[in-house]
């Protein structure tokens, strides 16, 4: 289809010579656009604060784990609830979220939840494997959550949306299926006032590439390992050249921190999803 001389829809690549026109006609800048066939543009960002030292604990609100929980393979139903009876559909706090998942196949979907205050509701998905990010999409008149909302099931926590915001704030994610995950930039930062933290934040993945040319893989037992580390002290650095890196469909993604003091510390990527090959 084309519209006022130039073309909205990119199909995939078919041959070398069209990667390189791609490339040189800014093929990041088009996807971020919506107009590559088969793409979409990705942005995942978190932060955490802690009161002290911490060593190796995932990036987002209230985290104590090095690792994220995993659901079964199969998927299960999830229970959200608040803290506070203000997060409800007549609260004045969030009354409605969008619950973004990937089912038992890891393929992408969304439920629009009411939630209740302080008493539990089920999602309608019975099959949920990964909770991606809740979204709060009505309000009441404080405009973001007044309480803790958290996302369960027997009792295992898979998600928080902590008080005051308005989107849960996590750096866990995971490739749906029949895509592969190109990271085009990383972002860290770290401030403590005068505390004067030293802060470490690692990139970490459930896939690991060897020489031979293989993958080792741990999401389904709920493992990430380090990709990269960087050192901090109340500043932020961002690196950015290309496709730093490329995870294929299942992969699970997210950062941690290690600090000797406490400090907020923040990270995140910025890439694309595609089809995979």
């Amino acid at each position: 289809m084309t519209e006022v001389g130039y073309t909205k829809t990119i199909k995939p690549v078919r041959d070398w010579n069209e990667r390189v026109w791609r490339l040189m006609f800014a093929q990041q800048l088009e996807i971020t656009r919506g107009r590559v066939e088969g793409s979409q543009a990705v942005a995942v960002s978190g932060t955490i604060t802690v009161g002290g030292a911490v060593t190796d604990i995932m990036i987002w609100p209230g985290s104590t784990v090095k690792d994220p929980s995993v659901a079964p393979v199969g998927g299960v139903q999830m229970t959200l609830v608040s803290t506070s009876a203000q997060d409800g559909s007549a609260g004045t706090g969030i009354r409605t979220l969008r619950f973004n998942y990937l089912d038992a196949d890891l393929n992408p979907h969304s439920e629009i939840v009411t939630l209740n205050g302080t008493t539990p509701v089920v999602t309608v998905a019975t099959n949920v494997r990964w909770v991606g990010d809740l979204t709060g999409l009505t309000f009441g008149s404080e405009k973001h959550a007044v309480g803790d909302i958290t996302v369960t099931n027997s009792g295992t926590r898979y998600k928080l949306l902590d008080l005051g915001a308005r989107a849960t704030r996590s750096t866990a994610f995971r490739v749906p299926t029949g895509k592969r995950l190109i990271v085009h930039s990383l972002f860290a930062g770290a401030c403590s006032g005068t505390a004067a933290a030293k802060v470490q934040v690692s990139l970490v993945a459930s896939v690991i590439g060897n020489l031979d040319g293989t993958v080792d893989r741990f999401e389904d037992v709920g493992l990430l390992f380090r990709q990269g580390t960087i050192e901090l002290q109340d500043n932020t650095t961002t690196l950015a050249d290309g496709a730093l890196g490329a995870f294929p469909a299942g992969s699970i993604l997210g950062f941690r921190v290690t600090t000797d003091k406490g400090a907020t510390a923040s990270a995140g990527f910025y890439g694309w999803l595609e089809d995979a090959d």
